[in-house]
């Protein structure tokens, strides 16, 4: 009886995490215009490309046959093929919002692998009630999808290192690293992470680890991205003639982030001048592939990029503190969003559990000088940190960095808890 009553709250927590994000999906297609299907230009995409795949057509959208990784879309796709056609904008939501209650129970999964379930409980209580989370299984945006793969990558990669066998050890890296390459289909910008992740697991296994065991946990990973991966590839290179590990938005989004009149937000309207400038320099080939177009054309973006961020280095540095601001700022940073209401609800949720994931992690290095936890939880907020100081950065980027911290947030939360709540005497 006790150990079923274990899973009471759990499920408790998983279902208020759904219910409110149902509600929220409701809230938010009922603020905006009838006639008003999205609010993020970005959703249109999405939308589009999963037509495309329910219904057999090409992949492309706008005359785009690499602009997007298929990740989203074809997560999106299952619901055209059941309404057969394009489904109500709600259904999609309410499929949203089943992703963000299972990254919820990843949060408890990983919190539960890592400490015990007393923080496993806050953390995913934390994560269903936080306004930031919530928000995520709203929009119809790359997060929705993103996010639990990212969760799910952290608790395999975090079961590798101390495995009791070889092959065990294997298994979970490789299966950690088929989870970061399904996010990378889905978030391009994530290819850098699971190498990244595989280094700090290695470098921190235990001290019997053998040499054998770090490296696997290493680069295995690898293994299971470049198994999601290739088919990608493979296509890209037949219809473009070009290696292209992910999508053909990196060079504009670069740009968008390193120009001269870039402030740390996004705004494409430099894109007709510098395509028509592209167009003037580029030669077409014989049997010459749009594709194969469109890849020069990332390609002059990041040369464009590079060039302005090479000569004016003060002012990658100057923006670099300005993107970090707008990531990790206490307040929305699009105007749309600054409602009193909106401004203060950002502020003292988001600021209360930033505390505590400092304190968490105090406490936690206070014990361990390496403490392969902390690294675990904080290295998605470094790794986006340090991508968004070049490319654009608002608060939708520091999503997903925030649901491993609430982990940490829970350690403290116990912690003060035990400090200044009286046990029972029994």
């Amino acid at each position: 009886m006790i150990r079923s009553r274990r899973w009471l709250v759990p499920a408790f927590i998983l279902l208020l995490a759904l219910v409110l994000r149902l509600a929220g999906a409701a809230w938010w297609q009922a603020r905006l215009p009838m006639e008003q299907k999205f609010y993020f230009g970005d959703s249109a995409s999405y939308w589009d490309l999963a037509g495309d795949i329910a219904a057999g057509r090409a992949y492309e959208y706008q005359g785009s046959q690499i602009f997007r990784t298929p990740g989203y879309p074809i997560v999106l796709a299952p619901m055209f093929v059941l309404w057969r056609g394009e489904p109500p904008i709600l259904v999609v939501r309410a499929w949203n919002a089943l992703m963000g209650a299972a990254a919820v129970g990843g949060v408890m999964l990983l919190a539960r692998f890592h400490f015990d379930d007393r923080v496993a409980n806050v953390a995913g209580l934390l994560a269903a009630v936080l306004p930031e989370a919530i928000a995520g299984s709203v929009f119809v945006l790359s997060e929705a999808a993103f996010v639990p793969l990212m969760i799910a990558q952290l608790i395999l990669s975090s079961r590798a290192p101390p495995a009791k066998t070889f092959r065990s050890s294997a298994l979970f890296a490789v299966a950690g690293g088929v989870c970061g390459g399904m996010a990378v289909l889905v978030r391009p910008s994530w290819l850098l992470f699971t190498p990244l992740l595989g280094i700090v697991h290695a470098f921190t296994a235990k001290s019997e680890a053998s040499v054998a065991r770090r490296i696997g946990v290493a680069a295995l990973p690898m293994l299971g991205v470049v198994l999601m991966t290739c088919p990608w590839w493979i296509r890209n290179y037949n219809i473009s003639g070009y290696y292209v590990p992910t999508s053909t938005e990196v060079g504009s989004s670069l740009y968008d982030g390193l120009n001269p009149r870039a402030d740390g937000s996004s705004n494409m309207d430099f894109k007709p001048a510098l395509e028509a400038q592209f167009a003037a320099l580029d030669v077409a080939t014989l049997n010459d592939r749009p594709a194969a177009r469109e890849v020069r054309l990332d390609q002059f973006f990041r040369l464009q990029a590079s060039t302005w961020a090479g000569e004016n280095p003060g002012r990658v540095l100057e923006l670099a503190g300005v993107k970090f601001l707008r990531m990790w700022n206490f307040f929305p940073n699009a105007s749309d969003f600054r409602s009193n209401a909106g401004r203060w609800l950002i502020a003292f949720t988001y600021g209360p559990v930033l505390l505590l994931a400092v304190v968490g992690a105090c406490l936690l290095v206070r014990r361990t000088p390496i403490p392969t936890n902390v690294l675990t939880l904080t290295l998605p907020a470094i790794y986006l940190t340090l991508l968004h100081l070049i490319f654009v950065s608002s608060l939708r980027y520091r999503l997903p960095a925030l649901l491993p911290l609430l982990i940490l947030s829970a350690v403290a939360s116990v912690w003060i808890y035990e400090q200044f709540v009286p046990k029972r005497i029994t």
